[in-house]
């Protein structure tokens, strides 16, 4: 069974061992978190994908990453779709910021469904979430473009 199979927590996590996430965080300057969406079914896979790039060092920036499990979760919105959490940028640093995203999404080769990626702060995570009628939840909206190879 993946991690992500798992019905008894909400979340499954991959950070670097004996860090605390707080603690990385002020230490790399991180207030916030790349979402990368993805059905339910695909969450195995796109985990796997990105827990390796995590340990190859292709996603510079990312401190650490958490990843939604099949655990009905009542913030979510939708049960449809899981969610993988990509702690990285600072809000105060727009361009870094969306440059770790622009690097997420091409690792990962990710293409969301409505063509755009978004980067929130912690705050607006604790703010709370659309499902819970927040209705504005993100500060960074990246632009994802398809990338087509020639052969």
């Amino acid at each position: 069974m993946a991690d992500t199979d798992r019905t008894d927590a909400y979340w499954v996590w991959h950070f670097p061992e004996r860090k605390d996430r707080s603690e990385m965080a002020t230490e790399y300057d991180v207030d916030g978190k790349w979402m990368v969406f993805s059905p339910k079914e695909d969450m195995a896979s796109m985990w796997e994908r990105a827990k390796a790039a995590f340990d190859s060092g292709l996603l510079t920036g990312v401190i650490g990453m958490k990843a939604s499990t099949r655990k009905p979760n009542p913030r979510a919105s939708s049960q449809d779709d899981g969610v993988i959490i990509l702690y990285s940028g600072n809000s105060k640093k727009m361009e870094e910021t969306l440059d770790i995203g622009r690097r997420i999404a091409k690792v990962l080769k990710y293409m969301p469904r409505t063509g755009v990626m978004y980067w929130k702060s912690d705050v607006q995570t604790f703010e709370g979430t659309r499902a819970t009628g927040t209705t504005h939840n993100h500060t960074f909206a990246l632009r994802v473009e398809p990338e087509f190879t020639w052969q």
